[in-house]
């Protein structure tokens, strides 16, 4: 691949990453100003995301040369190629590269709402002058070895970082979904309640209730406690099981 080609691949993956960042603060810090959003999404994507981690768990073999190019291009190149396929072929989502960059910065989502009352309103008229050249003076990336790859693996997988953990949370959210259909089209919204269990590995309890039926649910994030509930509730209830 030519220098040209894969540097519009970088400029794709970088730009996805931003956007996917704007929305996951607009939902989950939704006091932020727009201008504050622009310089925690700046600071975000300069000093706090683990682009090496990021990196090994969407490709644990790594099958390009990276002797040059540091962990964070390698990442934008690799979620660039993802964008442009899923673009050329619908039936290729995102959607578990969206669950682990949201589980990534939920882990330090505590920081980012204390970077909040600390950040200076910016002019909303400040440009976005983020560019790949930021990213390219980085200590270039270098595979993890053996141990740190299964030491990280492991780590991922109580995180819900797994495929699996992934997929799993994907076809639950189908139920939470029906759910709130039914809910609309009866006017009674589901409730859900959530309790964390444990820290290390997280884990949490999740009760969803409809119509004075109630169902419980464990799991490894509050994302996937409450879609497993949704589901157990939904079966409860008499439903099918959503394809």
């Amino acid at each position: 691949m030519s220098k040209f080609c894969a540097q519009k691949l970088e400029f794709v993956g970088l730009e996805w990453l931003k956007l996917e960042i704007v929305l996951w603060l607009y939902l989950y810090v939704p006091q932020l100003s727009n201008a504050s959003i622009f310089k925690i999404r700046k600071h975000l994507l300069r000093n706090e995301l683990q682009y090496d981690e990021l990196l090994l768990a969407i490709e644990p073999t790594p099958h390009f040369d990276s002797s040059s190019e540091s962990a964070a291009t390698l990442f934008f190149h690799n979620i660039g190629t993802k964008v442009i396929q899923g673009y050329l072929e619908p039936s290729l989502s995102m959607v578990p590269i969206r669950v682990l960059l949201s589980g990534h910065l939920d882990k330090r989502r505590e920081g980012i709402v204390n970077l909040t009352r600390s950040v200076k309103e910016c002019s909303n008229r400040e440009s976005d002058n983020l560019t790949l050249a930021h990213f390219q003076e980085h200590t270039p990336y270098k595979p993890w070895n053996q141990e740190q790859q299964l030491r990280t693996k492991d780590e991922m997988f109580h995180q819900s970082y797994s495929h699996l953990a992934i997929k799993q949370i994907y076809e639950d959210h189908k139920y939470t979904s029906a759910l709130k259909e039914i809910g609309d089209s009866e006017c009674c919204s589901p409730e859900y309640s959530l309790i964390r269990l444990g820290f290390d590995p997280p884990r949490w309890c999740a009760v969803a209730q409809y119509r004075g039926v109630k169902s419980s649910a464990e799991g490894s994030s509050k994302r996937a406690a409450k879609h497993s509930a949704s589901k157990s509730l939904w079966l409860q209830m008499g439903g099918e099981p959503i394809a």
